[in-house]
């Protein structure tokens, strides 16, 4: 089987950011343990907000509208903390969705 990189992401600043950092610390070491290189990516310490939008306190996998954000906001969201993952891991992270366009 061929070697990957899988990014772990874990903690953030949510009342659950303990059990965060352990979890992902046990699914590092069973990655590792698979042979598979593993990187972990602890957003808690940056600021994840363009605009109203913003990343969830409660999962980073979610992005936030406060009332105003913009589809242009969400996407320079997206597109900072890809940035900011890439500027610590050299990872490149893939979209799970289509953007298909904003107007101003």
């Amino acid at each position: 089987m061929k070697k990957k990189n899988i990014l772990v992401v874990c903690g953030g600043t949510s009342s659950e950011r303990e059990i965060s950092l352990k979890s992902g610390k046990a699914c590092s070491n069973a990655i590792k343990s698979l042979n598979h290189g593993v990187l972990n990516f602890d957003p808690a310490k940056k600021n994840f907000k363009v605009g109203s939008a913003k990343m969830s306190d409660i999962h980073c996998n979610f992005f936030i509208n406060n009332g105003k954000a913009t589809s242009k906001d969400l996407e320079e969201l997206i597109n900072k903390v890809k940035e900011t993952v890439y500027k610590k891991t050299k990872t490149n992270l893939e979209l799970e969705i289509k953007i298909i366009g904003y107007n101003n």
